[in-house]
């Protein structure tokens, strides 16, 4: 089964924000070209088999079935939904800040 990549609305907007921190706060703007690149690519890695990634261990979101994968200092979450077959990728960033902020279904 091939599954379809949705992401967040705030999504593409932390992707931005790794961006943003790496080129214009440590200004490395190679290195974020390079990790936003990582990121990118990685986030189609689990089309094929989206549950091999490890479940969110708290809850509401473990109830969620939310998972994550490491991509450098970065962990990506996604919440892979069978039913419909559509991997809805959430809000990173915040993830990687140390805050544990609601990740919205509907967004």
């Amino acid at each position: 089964m091939r599954w379809k990549i949705n992401y967040t609305r705030h999504a593409g907007e932390d992707l931005k924000a790794i961006y943003e921190y790496l080129a214009f706060e440590l200004l490395v703007p190679d290195t974020a070209s390079r990790q936003s690149d990582r990121i990118m690519k990685a986030v189609r890695t689990p089309d094929h088999m989206p549950e091999r990634y490890k479940v969110y261990e708290e809850e509401p979101w473990k109830s969620q079935n939310l998972r994550y994968f490491p991509v450098d200092n970065d962990l990506v979450f996604y919440l892979p939904k069978k039913e419909t077959g559509v991997i809805k990728y959430c809000p990173y960033y915040l993830w990687r800040s140390g805050y544990k902020a609601a990740i919205g279904t509907n967004n």
